[in-house]
């Protein structure tokens, strides 16, 4: 593929991912996507045969990225350090974002909500980056009973939840008003009150 072709599928790949994060699926249609990426049609179906399978790639590429990102050694990395890096690493992505101010972490979910209702083997790859970050918290929390810097008799199973779901709940629960940075610095607040009440 020549890198014209490669630049103006990512072009319609980008432009077709800010439209939908900022709309939601229904509310966009090709067209808007083709004028938004200043397109015409034939350009447009030449790469995408419709809406859908585009959006699905968009989804696709999203949570093979979240694999990436999820695919770290554990082994022996502390809680306390994990919740640290875990902030830093969400601070220094929105700093490095560009995304419009206006998108909030209730966007995301509200696309990978619609894919998933779209699709069941997104909803399938959704749960298993799902149980893999439960399972990756809960080997932060063992390290650091081993370590002794966590009490032993926690529950490692409900507390990595709760940790997992801080994200999550905080996501779905926040408005558009609500900005990215308001997002993490209360994600950073609650993950710091959980770790107190566990702590040794």
């Amino acid at each position: 593929m020549s890198k014209l072709k490669k630049d103006t599928k990512l072009l319609i790949i980008q432009t077709a991912y800010l439209l939908f994060l900022e709309k939601g699926y229904d509310a966009v249609s090709i067209r808007m996507i083709q004028e938004a990426a200043g397109i015409g049609k034939a350009t447009m179906y030449h790469y995408f045969s419709s809406k859908q399978e585009l959006f699905e790639l968009i989804i696709q590429m999203n949570f093979n990225r979240a694999k990436v990102d999820d695919n770290e050694n554990e082994q022996g990395i502390l809680l306390s350090q994990h919740i640290k890096e875990r902030i830093v690493k969400a601070r220094t992505s929105l700093e490095h974002s560009t995304l419009p101010k206006s998108i909030g972490m209730l966007n995301f979910f509200i696309m990978n909500f619609q894919a998933m209702e779209m699709n069941p083997k997104l909803a399938d790859l959704g749960k298993e980056i799902h149980d893999r970050e439960v399972d990756a918290w809960q080997t932060y929390i063992q390290n650091s009973i081993d370590y002794g810097e966590v009490k032993p008799e926690i529950d490692i199973n409900r507390t990595a939840k709760l940790f997992m779901n801080v994200r999550h709940g905080i996501g779905v629960t926040s408005t558009y008003q609500t900005s990215m940075e308001e997002n993490i610095d209360e994600i950073e607040e609650m993950y710091h009150y959980i770790f107190s009440l566990i702590r040794k």
